[in-house]
């Protein structure tokens, strides 16, 4: 259904020649992701802000986790207002609006991938160690519609369990607030300072001293 429903607008957006979001001045530096790099050039980021909500409300950003070559950035999300979802805090992998192409025209099988885990037995000793997809959601970006994935948040190490993991998250997010580079101004792009977000990857939690929170 959401093939369906993106479809012809992705089809639209990437036949444009050019972007009205791509920008050919040199002026605005690049903080990590390149924002203004169009989904014709293979990319097409959603600039993402603290405090956005997701979603239909039920989510709010709080942290940016990271980001990857050409595909997503990674936030986490909390709030969780209507019970949606089994924690407190989950990871949001935002597609680019190209990703979110090659996702709809077959290309690209992660969605597909996380549905199999997902639907798998929940028994096997392994299925506890993996990626759990809880929601797929579209959203609308100036560049173009995509694809947003709520995941399950997993440590480094996939074999640690991490106690009271909601509490964990929310304490380390009150000792080390979530940050954002300089205000850029760029009026081609925005009459409003362009404000970017930090990655700031959650650490190891680790192990207790009697490995009790080791899964294997």
């Amino acid at each position: 259904m959401i093939a369906n429903s993106l479809r012809g607008a992705l089809r639209k957006t990437l036949g444009r020649t050019r972007s009205p979001f791509t920008s050919t001045s040199t002026s605005l530096a690049r903080d990590e992701e390149p924002l203004v790099l169009s989904p014709e050039q293979g990319f097409g980021y959603y600039p993402i802000t603290l405090g956005q909500h997701f979603g239909e409300g039920k989510l709010e950003i709080v942290r940016k986790l990271g980001w990857a070559v050409p595909v997503e950035p990674a936030y986490e999300d909390h709030g969780n207002f209507m019970n949606a979802y089994p924690a407190k805090h989950v990871a949001v992998k935002v597609l680019t609006v190209n990703a979110t192409a090659g996702v709809v025209q077959g290309f690209l099988r992660e969605v597909d991938s996380l549905r199999t885990i997902k639907t798998t037995n929940p028994d096997h000793p392994g299925h506890q160690h993996c990626l759990h997809l809880y929601d797929v959601i579209a959203e609308k970006s100036r560049h173009g519609p995509l694809l947003s994935l709520l995941l399950s948040i997993n440590p480094d190490n996939v074999l640690v369990c991490v106690d009271y993991e909601d509490e964990a998250i929310t304490r380390l997010l009150e000792e080390t607030p979530s940050a954002t580079y300089e205000p850029r101004l760029e009026p081609t792009l925005s009459p409003e300072p362009i404000i970017t977000v930090k990655s700031q990857p959650l650490p190891n939690f680790g192990l207790r001293e009697d490995a009790s929170n080791l899964k294997v």
